[in-house]
Parts: C-alpha cells; structure tokens; sequence
C-alpha cells in the first residue's frame, strides 16, 4: 500500500505489491486551454525576426574580432597609429564582406538558445528554400486546396491569363513578321536605287569618256605589209587550185589491150 492505495498485502494477489499509474486511464482534456496553448505555439513560431537585432549581433560579432586584432598588436608592441589603422581596415572589411546578419541553417546548428531572432531567422530562410523546392506559392493558406469554388475560380482565371498570353504571343509575332517583311522590302528598295545610280554614273562616265577622246585617223598601209598581202593571197589561190576536184568527164577512157600469144 501506497499514500492510502493499494492492498493491505501482496499476500495471495499474485504480484509483488508494486503500485503504478493505469496508463490506460484517460484524463479530462481542457479542450479550451489546449486550444490556447496551440495557437500561442503557432503564433510563436511565426513571428518574424527583429532585423534590428541581428544587425546590432553581427556589429557586435565585428567589433569583438576588433578587439582581439586590438589586444595582439598591443601585445606585439605597435604604434596606437598602426593599431588605429588596422583596426579601421578590418572593421571596413568585415563590414562589407563579412558574415551576414541572417545565419544559414548549418550556422544557426552552432548558436546559443538563447539567440532566439537567429534561430528564427535561420529558421525562416530554410523554410523558404523547402517552400521554393516543392513549389507551394508564397500566398498559400492553409486548407484552401479543399475549397471548390475558390479552386474553381483560379481555373478560370488560370485559363483567361494563357488565353491573354496568347494573344499577346500572338500580336507580338504578327508585329515582328510584318516588320521583317519592310525591312526586306526597305533593303530591296534602296539596292535597287543603288544599282541605277552605278548604272547612271557609269553611263555617263562612258559618254564623257567618248566626247573627251579623239578620232583616231586611219591607219597608212605600210609596203612590207603589203607586201605580205600579196604573197598571202598567191597562196590562197595555189591552195584552192589544190582542193578543187578534177572533171572526171573529160579524161580518156582507159581501154584494156588484148594478148597476142594464142590460147593454150
């Protein structure tokens, strides 16, 4: 027996006496309280990050890396000009190529409890990433994919915006065809413009050439070239007296002449 529960004695009970809760047993849930604590759970968790406060954390986190630049260059002995210097420098430097004000997921692995805006912004942007990756909309809201009529009508104007594109798509391919077909007809008009100004200047070039230059006299025959002439036209007549082909019907008639000697 336990706090006044149990048996008098584990005597004839078959068991050891042990007393323990009855998981099975239900308890009364305060539906309204569990409610409440649902929805400061959810509006929690979708609070937003304060971009104030990581930025003054990541100023922090710049000026501590100052700091420790500051205590080794003391330590070595510098000049407070030097020190002043380079401080300036790496501050400038981890200011415009340091760390970002809102930690990557891997990064926010090794931050404190306590860095609560870290987290959520680390949080926030994994969110993000995973939203993108399986394509919901930035606009979803929570049940509204069993919402007919509101499915219904993103249908219908799902169907009138690629309607609308393509007219747009359409026009826009019209306006460029009718385009190509001036700019072809525009370059046949100005190369045949060119081909009949070349044609006019080379005309007129041609006569201007022609009144410009004077007749030429007739050339005087020479004696050797005459010369020449003679004997070329002697060989002209040998040559046909050559090919003409004789008259056949004047030659003597070849009669065949007969054997004295007697026959055998």
């Amino acid at each position: 027996m336990y706090n006044g529960i149990g048996l008098q004695t584990a005597r004839g009970s078959g068991t050891n006496g042990y007393v323990q809760r009855n998981l099975s047993n239900l308890r009364p849930r305060n539906i309204v309280q569990d409610r409440e604590r649902m929805e400061e759970s959810r509006a929690r968790s979708a609070m937003q990050p304060d971009a104030g406060i990581l930025e003054h954390e990541r100023k922090r986190k710049v000026e501590i890396k100052c700091l420790e630049l500051r205590d080794e260059l003391e330590d070595k002995g510098e000049s407070e000009d030097v020190i002043e210097e380079r401080v300036a420098a790496l501050r400038k430097s981890l200011l415009e190529h340091g760390p970002r004000s809102v930690p990557s997921y891997n990064e926010a692995k090794a931050l404190r409890p306590s860095e609560t805006h870290a987290l959520g912004a680390a949080k926030e942007e994994e969110r993000v990433k995973m939203q993108r990756a399986l394509g919901i909309s930035s606009d979803y809201v929570e049940g509204e994919a069993f919402n007919r009529e509101l499915q219904e009508q993103r249908r219908i104007e799902r169907m009138e915006e690629r309607e609308r594109r393509q007219v747009e798509a359409r026009q826009l391919w019209e306006q460029r065809r009718e385009q190509a077909r001036l700019d072809a007809e525009r370059i046949i008009e100005e190369k045949r413009r060119r081909d009949a100004e070349r044609a006019a200047q080379a005309e007129e070039q041609h006569e201007s050439d022609k009144d410009a230059a004077p007749e030429a006299p007739p050339a005087q025959a020479s004696p050797h070239d005459e010369h020449e002439r003679n004997i070329n036209s002697r060989w002209d007549r040998r040559e046909d007296s050559y090919a003409r082909p004789r008259d056949r019907s004047r030659s003597p008639v070849r009669v065949p002449r007969r054997s004295s000697s007697p026959p055998l």
